[in-house]
């Protein structure tokens, strides 16, 4: 059960991983239709689609989706199980499948897809048919966009501003992802006419169509403004604005993480050393997992080198990620792995002196325990009352000595060490 845990909990951690992943999708099986999910009004996870014909049933917007809302057969247009009243089965098409938001995994996202739709009397949008569209001049552009002979729409809203001749997605060379004549687009996309740029539908006041580009994913500028997903960067230099990498930015007097300025830092002497790590002519910054910029307190940018993914030092000092270790004897330390250094006096436990431990017998177990010449630790912490002499450590962080089982470095009441097994 332990095992099983640990896994779904490294899934949850590491993939963004979610049952809802999976709750809807048609099913055809043995000769029947039916629509599953998680739940429905009746509290089932499974339901029969009593008209469906299986034998000409078909999902209809599963292209990069791992759950399916849509699907029809020869008589009738299904949504999430029902019938579409008034949509024609024969002429029912998708046209677009634009996930706005959403977790990638395993090549499909988790969000659910805004369809945008035709058959023989009109055009819809998430099943609200679009007003005063022309069918046959109607095309679906991608990013929640679409324009007929005399409307730009959004949303299958229409944008009252922008002129149908010249509007046009800014790809920037990017192709689009079109599966069965279905366009499939993620997230928002600027888009632009003669007259303006839009960002999601809106409209960029102020904005420039000529001299308008994309830096990257997130920003781009014209010759007015500086844009971050679509909003008015204030207070940057316009003319100076550009990419250093995909995170950093800088204009002749500041240098920006993502969209956030980062004070005090010399844009001039600013250099990267690595994902975490950056410095100017007058210190050193650790980016933590936050996305937190910290200042490495007294820090050397000149003798600054990393040991490892959590440890560096100067000629000085030595930082666990962005904390002074302001005991540590820098001329004899000695980095024991990411979490554990120890100098000729102390041990260290992340950027924390372990009170007591010896420095010159303190070593590794395995499993998160460590001793010294006296003591027993777990991640740091001494266990106290725990036999030195008979300590003996298992697996999946539990360890037993002639009087007490541990789990996790705490004692498990009423095992028996001479017979205890670990739980698998």
């Amino acid at each position: 059960m332990k095992i099983l845990y640990l896994m779904l909990l490294f899934l949850v951690s590491n993939y963004g991983f979610s049952l809802d992943c999976f709750i809807s999708n048609y099913e055809v099986k043995d000769n029947k239709v039916y629509y599953t999910g998680f739940y429905n009004k009746n509290g089932e996870n499974k339901i029969l689609l009593p008209n469906a014909d299986a034998a000409t049933f078909i999902s209809e917007d599963t292209i990069g989706a791992s759950q399916s809302r849509y699907g029809k057969d020869k008589n009738s247009v299904y949504f999430e199980g029902n019938i579409l009243n008034n949509i024609d089965a024969k002429t029912f098409k998708i046209l677009s499948l634009h996930f706005n938001t959403g977790n990638s995994i395993w090549g499909t996202t988790c969000a659910t897809a805004a369809v945008t739709y035709s058959d023989k009397n009109g055009v819809y949008f998430e099943n609200n048919k679009i007003k005063n569209a022309n069918i046959k001049t109607f095309q679906a552009l991608g990013y929640g966009y679409s324009k007929d002979k005399s409307n730009v729409y959004y949303n299958g809203i229409i944008l009252t501003s922008a002129d149908t001749d010249t509007f046009e997605i800014i790809l920037n060379n990017e192709k689009q992802y079109i599966e069965k004549g279905i366009i499939n687009s993620t997230k928002e996309k600027y888009a632009k006419d003669k007259d303006n740029v839009y960002f999601a539908g809106k409209t960029l006041i102020n904005s420039d169509p000529i001299t308008f580009y994309e830096i990257n994913g997130y920003y781009a500028k014209d010759k007015n403004n500086v844009y971050y997903n679509g909003k008015v960067e204030s207070g940057i230099n316009t003319a100076t604005f550009d990419k250093i990498n995909d995170n950093f930015y800088k204009d002749q007097n500041n240098v920006y993480y993502y969209n956030k300025k980062i004070n005090d830092v010399d844009p001039l002497t600013f250099a990267i050393l690595d994902k975490q790590y950056f410095n100017d002519k007058n210190r050193v910054y650790y980016i933590n997992e936050n996305g937190e910029i910290k200042k490495l307190v007294n820090s050397n940018p000149k003798m600054f080198k990393r040991i490892n993914d959590n440890y560096s030092k100067d000629e000085k000092n030595l930082y666990y990620k962005d904390e002074r270790i302001t005991e540590a004897d820098i001329k004899t330390i000695d980095i024991i792995n990411e979490q554990y250094s120890k100098d000729q006096k102390n041990v260290y436990f992340l950027s924390k002196k372990i009170i007591g431990a010896e420095p010159k017998t303190f070593q590794s177990l395995g499993e998160g325990y460590y001793k010294d010449k006296r003591n027993i630790y777990f991640y740091g912490k001494k266990i106290e009352g725990a036999d030195i002499k008979t300590f003996e450590v298992l697996f999946w962080n539990y360890a037993r000595d002639k009087n007490k089982v541990y789990d996790n470095g705490q004692v498990l009441e009423g095992e028996d060490p001479k017979t205890f097994i670990v739980p698998g």
